[in-house]
């Protein structure tokens, strides 16, 4: 009997952990989602803010530009904690997937 309850637990604990990392997987590539998007607008401004000379529009795509890549950066943040709290320290993956946006 105390065989059928040890395997029990251990199937019951398998079970469990595949679930949470189902869940660790799902918020990771939720947090990769975002930074990818947030990086292409940053693409996207730059080269709108590139285009353009001095004035008000220029400014607001900048100040737009700005905040992106400032949310880019804690969203790159947020995936390399999630990635440590996965076990995984190393980070050149990231480096070479999510560069960080250039500063203007």
């Amino acid at each position: 009997m105390a065989l059928k309850n040890d395997l029990h637990d251990m199937q019951s604990a398998s079970a469990w952990e595949a679930e949470l990392n189902k869940e660790r997987a799902g918020a990771l590539g939720l947090t990769a989602r975002k930074l990818e998007t947030l990086l292409e607008q940053c693409k996207e401004l730059g080269a709108k803010i590139d285009s353009l000379e001095r004035g008000a529009l220029r400014d607001l795509l900048l100040e737009d530009y700005r905040k992106a890549r400032t949310e880019s950066e804690r969203q790159r943040w947020n995936l390399c904690v999630q990635r440590e709290a996965m076990g995984l320290r190393r980070h050149e993956d990231v480096d070479r997937h999510y560069p960080v946006a250039p500063e203007r």
